[in-house]
């Protein structure tokens, strides 16, 4: 049986308390905000470098702390700063040393236009992953170039995704554009994370929820979803589309 609850609040004040009641989770998931001023309701996203290094720091110690398996999907912008916390992080004598990690990047042909520079067309994806932690690549896979072109060499089954993922971004005019809110990313790079972390019965969580595309994401595959949003009015919005109540 699945479940999801819906928590208002800063993550790292409610997932602590979150784990002590509940235990920890097979899998996190964190989308920050890019700190390029959106425009968040309830939130400031146009913090100095240090409090969005800090926010930064936080999302990847406090996702891996309390998970198996933790991705974080963040703005190109930040990658030198996100590879500077990793170093740190799962380096010789780090707080996640022998940890495994991995950068997926999501490509879409419907990406940023830029004038006098080339486009920007992806958005990176890191998953750390606990020693030990148990994965499910044959709930994720997809038709290969073989068996589109029906070469009899092809296995059956599909193959496991490449690390460069062809998912869109959701813009204005998609079916999945919660207007109320000014990012989103697509549901499907939702359900490949899931399906590769967790399988019925496990907790899994999304620390900036956002729209509640996990929740979406996540609807018949039997988890137990913890959606983590520091914003009343999104909290609110999510409240009434899943029916369920805040705490």
């Amino acid at each position: 049986m699945s479940s999801l609850k819906l928590y208002q609040g800063d993550f790292r004040e409610r997932l602590p308390k979150v784990v002590d009641a509940f235990g920890p989770f097979k899998m996190l998931f964190a989308d920050p905000p890019d700190n390029i001023d959106w425009g968040y309701a309830g939130y400031d996203d146009n913090l100095d470098r240090i409090k969005y290094r800090d926010l930064l720091y936080n999302t990847i110690s406090d996702g891996t702390w309390h998970s198996e398996i933790f991705w974080m999907s963040f703005n190109v912008n930040h990658m030198n700063l996100v590879g500077d916390l990793l170093y740190m992080m799962l380096g010789p004598g780090g707080c996640r040393e022998g940890w495994d990690c991995r950068y997926i990047m999501q490509y879409t042909t419907f990406g940023m236009n830029m004038k006098g520079d080339f486009s920007r067309c992806f958005r990176p994806l890191v998953r750390l992953m606990k020693p030990g932690a148990v994965t499910y690549p044959d709930a994720v896979r997809i038709e290969s170039e073989r068996q589109r072109i029906g070469d009899k060499r092809a296995d059956p089954r599909g193959k496991i995704p490449p690390d460069v993922w062809a998912i869109h971004r959701v813009t204005g005019n998609s079916k999945q554009r919660r207007r109320w809110h000014p990012t989103q990313l697509n549901e499907a790079l939702y359900e490949r994370c899931l399906g590769f972390s967790a399988q019925p019965g496990d907790r899994v969580g999304d620390l900036f929820a956002g729209t509640g595309t996990m929740a979406r994401a996540a609807s018949g595959r039997g988890l137990h979803v913890s959606l983590f949003e520091i914003s009343p009015e999104y909290c609110k919005r999510l409240s009434e589309e899943h029916k369920v109540p805040i705490h």
